[in-house]
């Protein structure tokens, strides 16, 4: 299998071919873009942002922006201007604008934005760089915690995450807003690897070619390292049609395929469906007559009522692996959806609980979880070149092992080996931080994780190390993975003191999960002391630990 490094050297022989021929005396260059009129210019060729001239692009730089102005901005960058008139929202400010009330309205409908106090919005007053952080955040599924919406810490969840260099509030210009636009298209959505400029292109609000034309390599870069937005696939589903197997809920029955954990069948805005509650699953056996062991590629089509932000978890078999996971990642537009999820590497076996082949989690990521409602799904088998391909890349295999602290008891290819005894090194308590479960790694403690053996071969050093912690405090969290020269190759995560879940992510090359950890386990995280962590010493907390090979 070629190396990232290759593949990216092939992608941009690719697009430069789509570049010399899109954009011949194209005057940004397809070069780092630092520069806030080159910024302006590549939102405007990605069709995320207008200029205020009807004669010609002028990004009004220095221009003051308001707060209704800004409203519309972030829409149109996060792409949900279309959203914007398919309901007659009721704006329930008595200061917007006229032309401004349908959008206000809707961003007030999703929580994209607030009044200043009863009955008025601010409308017509400066944005502010923590309002325009925080809309951006909002959009992207960042909640703040139990006691604060994330406006209140905005500016300093949006530093780290490269949104905005700014450590104190002050009024934004046009110029701040396309800065923090620009930005916001490298940030991951909330609790997955999926940038929002590959978000966008995968739900259709720009095209590949319209990317691979717009003069940014950065952009180019951050599309094609991002993971694929979970469920986007082409219009056209392909492969064996005739012989496709369903379970359809307003029938009560399936072809092919049953229910192996029944949940609530139900009426939801007009459909028939099944609800499954947060923290439940809905799982299906496959009939055996349909599958067989060299049958590997298929695509998985899911009806579902897309409310809330959140993501609707997708678990399917593979070898030695009965939940390998893709995730609808869900926009609140409170319309029934289908989304398509591509399988290239099953291997069903009912080796889920109940039998199962194929289970639907509503869970509860950083406690924004809503009650999920599936109404239909169907299975299609299909041949390798039948499957959707993007174009410009070629996906890997992905392979996860998994371990979580959450309460739902999710085990794959990844166990902890602990102690019962509260003062031993090794010990960690199950607790609750934030809304959601996990656990606490006391001062001086320590949590040790090992991988099946047969997870990872000796020559496979590519993985992705996700880790979702609890950000309290402002030390540091250690931990450490092992190499073929150093057994304990350290990593520090540095906190911020947001008081939310936030998921790390570490892309490694050099990675050897050998057992090579004293007592041959493969994987470490430190509860540092406040010597070691530089700034104090908090309880770590913990709810996930996922390692996806590639």
């Amino acid at each position: 299998m070629e190396d990232k490094e290759d593949g990216m050297k092939k992608f941009k022989r690719i697009i430069s071919v789509i570049i010399a021929a899109a954009l011949l005396g194209a005057n940004v260059a397809a070069a780092e873009v630092t520069k806030i009129n080159d910024k302006a210019e590549v939102l405007y060729r990605l069709g995320l942002i207008k200029g205020v001239s009807d004669t010609g692009f002028d990004p009004g730089l220095g221009m003051i922006c308001t707060r209704e102005q800004a409203i519309v901005a972030v829409l149109r960058v996060t792409g949900n201007l279309d959203n914007v008139f398919k309901e007659n929202y009721n704006c329930s400010f008595a200061d917007v604008s006229e032309w401004a009330k349908p959008y206000v309205a809707y961003g007030e409908s999703i929580g994209l934005c607030y009044g200043i106090e009863d009955g008025y919005f601010g409308a017509a007053e400066n944005v502010t760089l923590r309002q325009l952080c925080a809309m951006y955040l909002r959009m992207l599924g960042y909640k703040g915690n139990a006691s604060s919406d994330i406006y209140e810490h905005a500016l300093e969840t949006a530093k780290p995450l490269g949104m905005c260099s700014a450590d104190t509030d002050m009024n934004g210009s046009r110029s701040d807003l396309i800065d923090i636009s620009y930005n916001s298209l490298y940030v991951s959505v909330y609790g997955g690897t999926t940038a929002l400029v590959r978000y966008l292109a995968d739900n259709g609000i720009m095209s590949v070619s319209d990317i691979a034309g717009c003069g940014d390599d950065g952009l180019i870069s951050a599309y094609y390292s991002s993971e694929p937005a979970a469920g986007v696939v082409s219009d056209e589903l392909r492969g064996d049609l005739e012989h496709a197997i369903s379970y359809n809920f307003a029938e009560g029955s399936g072809t092919g395929m049953s229910i192996a954990t029944d949940r609530e069948k139900t009426e939801y805005e007009g459909v028939t469906c099944e609800k499954i509650t947060v923290g439940k699953n809905l799982s299906f056996k496959l009939d055996d007559g349909y599958i067989t062991s060299d049958d590997k590629y298929f695509t998985l089509v899911v009806k579902y009522f897309d409310s809330g932000v959140d993501r609707i978890r997708i678990a399917y078999n593979v070898a030695n692996m009965p939940y390998c996971s893709g995730y609808i990642a869900k926009t609140n537009t409170n319309v029934w959806k289908e989304a398509r999820l591509v399988i290239k590497n099953a291997q069903f076996s009912h080796s889920q609980s109940d039998g199962a082949d194929i289970s639907i989690f509503a869970e509860n990521e950083s406690g924004a979880g809503v009650d999920e409602y599936i109404s239909e799904v169907m299975l299609v088998k299909q041949s390798p070149d039948e499957q959707y391909v993007n174009p410009l890349e070629v996906e890997p295999i992905v392979t996860t092992a998994v371990i979580s602290f959450d309460g739902m008891g999710q085990n794959v290819c990844l166990t902890q080996s602990t102690t019962g005894t509260a003062t031993a090194y090794y010990y960690t308590k199950q607790t609750e931080q934030g809304g959601e479960g996990c656990i606490s790694i006391g001062v001086g403690k320590r949590c040790i994780l090992n991988l099946d053996d047969d997870f990872m071969d000796p020559d496979d050093h590519n993985c992705q190390i996700n880790i979702t912690y609890f950000d309290h405090g402002t030390d540091r969290i250690r931990y450490a993975y092992s190499t073929e020269e150093n057994r304990y190759k350290d990593v520090y995560i540095q906190k911020t003191g947001t008081d939310t879940w936030i998921t790390h992510t570490l892309n490694v090359t050099d990675a050897s999960f050998m057992n090579r950890q004293d007592g041959g386990i493969d994987f470490s995280i430190w509860g540092l002391s406040a010597e070691n962590s530089k700034t104090g010493d908090e309880n770590e907390y913990i709810s996930r630990v996922e390692i996806i090979k590639q």
